[in-house]
């Protein structure tokens, strides 16, 4: 809900960077970083506006965790200069976001000027200032079992304040799993919903102010604003994987869609009000897309309108690298850059690292090779520049993030690698890696955090103020669904209690021993906390044929037994690579061993 008050009074300039030529200032600039939570949004036009068209359905702002905003709009000085307060979608008695968020604020085509012209449309982005001159000492505050999860989501799902978590797999189902914030920094458990395995991103898809999911061209997931997600499908629609914004800034969100099997490019636009109604096609510049890697789209050439960059290449023989599109004032995507790498990149994050107003990239290889920062050159093209990998550091990146982990204003960046030590036996020594900005884009290696698992990682790590206590935590999660949780010094409630009935359950095999397998094997499952679920192990062949299985309902934390390599029938298993997977309820592990006989 918009309210709208109309003053006469004279706007103060506010900073202003480049710009379309009917805005003439502007509050937060654009890719701002470092603005209080409580900041009034504020735009100067060379034209004034017509009252009557200011609507909750003509100016939008939106934040990756606190969503959607109510706001109050307030036009001054002859109706030239918008005043925008948000608030809260359903609390009044808090700040509207949290810290560390980034924010977009879209004032779309449904205004209209005083004269009768429609308003070109405009949309820009901030960052939420985290607490000042504090955090960077990060440590591990908990692990807490995911099901199957590779990928998650983060945002507040049930609109109470605090960041909740969604993953892709419940370990049993491969259904989506919920836990939801226990209002002190704990994630705990709620529910599985009927959604297969969902991949993308956050968006309030239909504007009703709950944090919805992209996840494919032609279905979306809707939130009911309780944390229960149901499944909208579109017949008509590309079967890919799919990313939203509004392309062309008329309020409705459109979508751009592709898929690693396929090198066309979709992109769903909106017109005259209605959504998905022309859909444009183009051939990948770099092939075989990846649109299920994380990494929001921003405005690059500082237009005012969203452009769109993803990563691609998946696949032997295929070139890798990134390509951007720019929305025309046309409302066509066109090709606004592409780079070659040598490898697939893994993952990447945006923003304004080096302070000048436009926003950069930081790429992670999916390969032996170098991770490296690309800054924006003002008109929206990427060059290589700054942050490299050490070539004797032999840490493998999955994922990058970044934020501002000690409260200086600028932005920081966490890495997390698995860091391979042994590959017969396989074993990991996985750790994240955060290094801090000069303020000019220049980093150093502030901290580097191991991870008490010897696990690998999966390729998403969010820095997300958990707690709410003003500081960017770290959630990431393991190639096998055990989530991580990094605390920015400390959480206001210790949550290292192992006796606490709030304490998330931490669910895995121990690296199976030896590796390779001979005449037996040890296997040995930790299990932080009693979930009254039967314990079931079994071992697969590469094939996923069951050749072993075993039930428990110990109620001991540790559960160790030695297998003969036998089958069900006692007869002497071939040499090979198995699999042993161990389930409990919706927590679920597995650990790769090899046989040699």
């Amino acid at each position: 809900m918009t309210t709208k008050v109309i003053l006469l009074a004279v706007c103060l300039p506010f900073p202003l960077l480049a710009q379309p030529a009917f805005i003439t200032s502007l509050y937060p600039p654009q890719h701002g970083l470092n603005i209080s939570a409580d900041a009034d949004l504020r735009v100067s036009l060379q034209a004034p506006l017509d009252p009557a068209l200011i609507s909750d359905s003509s100016i939008y702002v939106w934040s990756d965790i606190t969503g959607l905003h109510r706001l109050t709009v307030t036009l001054e000085n002859g109706n030239r200069d918008l005043r925008i307060v948000p608030r809260h979608w359903r609390l009044n008695d808090r700040p509207p976001f949290n810290a560390g968020e980034r924010v977009t604020v879209t004032l779309t085509t449904r205004l209209r000027y005083a004269d009768g012209r429609q308003f070109e449309g405009f949309t820009w982005h901030y960052t939420v200032a985290v607490r000042q001159n504090h955090g960077r000492d990060f440590k591990v505050e908990t692990l807490f079992g995911g099901g199957g999860s590779t990928y998650f989501y983060a945002s507040d799902f049930n609109g109470d304040g605090w960041c909740d978590l969604v993953g892709n797999d419940d370990g049993v189902q491969r259904k989506m799993i919920v836990f939801l914030n226990d209002g002190a920094g704990v994630l705990l458990f709620s529910h599985i919903d009927n959604i297969t395995r969902p991949t993308g991103e956050n968006a309030d898809l239909n504007r009703d102010g709950n944090q919805d999911i992209t996840t494919r061209g032609d279905r979306i997931v809707l939130n009911d604003g309780a944390a229960h997600f149901t499944e909208k499908e579109f017949p008509d629609r590309p079967f890919t994987f799919a990313k939203a914004h509004d392309f062309n800034n008329d309020g409705i969100i459109d979508f751009a869609m592709g898929t690693v099997v396929s090198e066309t490019l979709y992109f769903g636009l909106s017109v005259n009000g209605e959504s998905f109604k022309k859909l444009q096609k183009a051939i990948a510049p770099i092939r075989r897309p990846t649109f299920y890697r994380h990494g929001i789209s921003y405005d690059l050439n500082n237009d005012g309108k969203i452009d769109f960059l993803y990563v691609g290449g998946t696949g032997s023989g295929v070139v890798d690298g990134f390509a951007s599109f720019e929305m025309t004032v046309a409302d066509s995507l066109k090709l606004l850059q592409m780079r070659e790498f040598l490898y697939e990149q893994g993952s990447f994050y945006g923003n304004d690292y080096d302070g000048d107003g436009d926003i950069d990239y930081v790429f992670v290889p999916g390969g032996i090779d170098n991770y490296i920062s690309f800054f924006n050159d003002g008109s929206g093209h990427l060059n290589p520049s700054g942050l490299q990998r050490d070539p004797n550091d032999t840490r493998l990146a999955e994922s990058v993030e970044g934020g501002d982990f000690d409260g200086d204003g600028d932005i920081d960046l966490a890495f997390a690698s698995t860091n391979t030590i042994s590959v017969m036996p396989e074993r990991f020594a996985p750790d994240v890696s955060v290094y801090l900005n000069d303020g000019n884009g220049n980093f150093s290696l502030a901290n580097r955090i191991p991870l008490s698992f010897d696990l690998p990682l999966s390729w998403i790590l969010r820095a997300i103020d958990l707690d709410l206590d003003n500081d960017l935590d770290l959630i990431g999660v393991t190639g096998n669904g055990l989530f991580y949780i990094l605390a920015n010094s400390s959480y206001p409630n210790d949550v290292d209690d192992q006796s606490s009935s709030l304490m998330p359950i931490r669910f895995s095999i121990e690296p199976i021993y030896p590796n390779p397998v001979k005449r037996s094997a040890n296997i040995a499952l930790y299990l932080s906390k009693d979930t009254g679920a039967e314990i079931v192990v079994t071992i697969f062949d590469v094939t996923g044929k069951l050749v072993r299985s075993w039930r428990f309902d110990e109620r001991n934390p540790m559960i160790h037994f030695t297998w003969d390599t036998r089958d069900q029938r006692s007869k002497l298993l071939p040499s090979g690579i198995y699999f042993v997977k161990a389930q409990a309820g919706v927590f679920h592990s597995t650990q790769k061993f090899l046989l040699l006989r």
